[in-house]
């Protein structure tokens, strides 16, 4: 039984990892061998990594040896886009009624898939979304996921010319593959491609984050997921808000309610981090003595007046308590185009003669003199010196190297010990300088240990909200609105927008309740993924 997975930004190989290692301890018998896999029916050498060079877009007039036959729209599990799946087919039991929130069965148990009919196999498509070390190969070699049998080298541009390039690379791979399903994640250009792509040759799709919902049509992340969900065969639903927003569309048949796999990845990553990462040390950081921030939305960036106050308010904050700011390349040169001299207020570069961790991506260039105060890349074992927030020829401080606290692996991803989010208090020996920090992008590992030892946590990043909420540590979300309304409910997050004055008044303000309710489930979502998908037998 093959699974077709499309892949294409950072968020979405945190997600499709927690649902490889599911899928691997599926193939995994009792004796702890694993199965082996069947001979791929592509026509393509299997373990192949890129359809095209890794520094070129694909072509218009790309193509891939088509399979002998296209997908039959008549095969076992499939159905057309028009006409989704209905109680009683091949793929659904027998019912009088819409599948309940939560079910997970979804097949007779005669066609569920066990290890003597042979193991699940996933084909790995990258899209090329995300492509330097930094956004892209870290994450693979962190999460320890599958190198990616097909990889489309897309790259950036416009929505339209990203989308479309995927979608023709898309199908071609499709054709040759024949998955009997495809699974997306999130809202992507590459998950709206993939649901393009399958639907159009009627294969089942399976969308992960089915139902979020921002109400904001001007964000296109919001038109990805609307789109994708309209041509998903079966809605895995993170939470019961995102199935009850799907019902409000008319969405009610093959809706489960399976949990948020990024708790799979959190609990994951947190065990790891605990002994890989010693970022905080690197960057001479000490718990709770800073605030993390990211901003990447594209309502953020290219918005120039709402990137402005964003940027405006971290500097005014970096004069109180140290920011670190892991820097997108797109906003990064955004920043280094429209608003240079915000960059000014990043640490200097560092000397070492340490190597860099492993990254073969070309340094961004920009004749901007700004840049010039930017992080250089991040080293393995070297501690830095930073200066105030405003550039200074005089010697900076010495800061403390101080290996990164643990991380404290935990049967869920909401358990570490409640601690202390006030602002830092005067203390006898008085800490270094405050400063605006940026750094370059960070794999997930650094990512969870500058998360979890942080005061406080800006971002516009969806996935951020829910790990600063898991990790229990107060969020101030860089948007209008949000898709996670239950960390904002809880008083967990709070909504300040791009607005200057109220991203002041909620970092310095805020008190993080003293209760923390269990929010998108217990880490169990990946199994409950494929479970959904092949028939909730498979795991016992």
């Amino acid at each position: 039984m093959k699974i077709a997975t499309i892949v294409g930004a950072r968020p979405q190989f945190i997600k499709a990892a927690a649902v490889s290692r599911a899928i691997a301890a599926y193939n995994r018998p009792a004796s702890g061998a694993p199965v082996p896999a069947p001979p791929s029916s592509s026509p393509f050498t299997p373990g192949s990594v890129s359809l095209t060079p890794a520094t070129s877009q694909v072509a218009p007039d790309t193509h891939l040896t088509p399979a002998t036959s296209p997908v039959a729209p008549d095969s076992a599990c499939l159905t057309s886009a028009a006409s989704p799946l209905t109680p009683g087919s091949a793929c659904l039991p027998p019912s009088s009624s819409p599948l309940t929130p939560g079910s997970v069965s979804l097949k007779p148990a005669a066609s569920r898939p066990s290890p003597e009919a042979g193991p699940l196999t996933e084909v790995l498509i990258h899209t090329g979304q995300h492509y330097d070390d930094g956004m892209s190969a870290v994450f693979f070699r962190e999460l320890e996921i599958p190198e990616p049998q097909y990889n489309l080298g897309v790259g950036s541009g416009t929505h339209g010319r990203q989308t479309g390039q995927m979608l023709a690379a898309i199908e071609e791979v499709l054709l040759a593959e024949k998955p009997a399903w495809v699974l997306i994640y999130g809202d992507t250009n590459s998950t709206l491609a993939g649901a393009l792509a399958a639907a159009k040759l009627h294969i089942p799709v399976a969308h992960v984050e089915a139902g979020l919902r921002s109400f904001n049509r001007r964000m296109p992340e919001e038109i990805n997921r609307v789109v994708a969900d309209r041509l998903s065969t079966l809605l895995l639903c993170p939470s019961q808000v995102a199935a009850d927003n799907l019902a409000a569309e008319g969405i009610v048949k093959n809706v489960v309610i399976t949990g948020d796999v990024m708790a799979d990845a959190l609990q994951f990553a947190a065990a790891k981090a605990a002994t890989r990462s010693d970022i905080l040390a690197r960057l001479g950081l000490q718990p709770r003595r800073y605030l993390l921030a990211t901003v990447h939305r594209a309502e953020n960036t290219d918005d120039p007046d709402r990137l402005e106050s964003i940027m405006k308010a971290l500097i005014a904050l970096a004069k109180e308590e140290t920011v670190v700011l892991p820097l997108h390349p797109r906003t990064r040169k955004i920043l280094a185009a429209s608003l240079p001299a915000t960059l000014m207020y990043s640490a200097a570069p560092l000397t070492s003669n340490a190597a860099p961790l492993t990254s073969n991506a070309a340094p961004l260039t920009s004749s901007a003199a700004s840049l010039m105060y930017s992080a250089a890349p991040l080293t393995s074992n070297n501690a830095s010196s930073l200066p105030s927030a405003a550039p200074s020829a005089a010697t900076p401080p010495a800061l403390s190297s101080a290996p990164s606290p643990a991380l404290s692996p935990a049967p869920s991803p909401a358990l570490p010990a409640a601690t202390s989010h006030a602002p830092p208090a005067a203390t006898p020996a008085a800490p270094p300088a405050a400063a605006l920090r940026i750094i370059d992008p960070i794999g997930y590992f650094d990512s969870i240990a500058l998360q979890k030892s942080a005061r406080l946590l800006l971002t516009d990043s969806g996935g951020m909200q829910k790990e600063a909420y898991w990790l229990r540590v107060p969020c101030v979300t860089l948007r209008d609105e949000t898709e996670w309304v239950e960390t904002v409910a809880s008083g967990w997050n709070i909504l300040a927008g791009a607005d200057h004055d109220k991203i002041m008044e909620a970092v310095r303000g805020f008190k993080a309740p003293s209760v923390h309710p269990s929010l998108y489930g217990e880490g169990k979502a990946a199994e409950k993924i494929i479970g959904a998908m092949f028939g909730e037998g498979i795991w016992s």
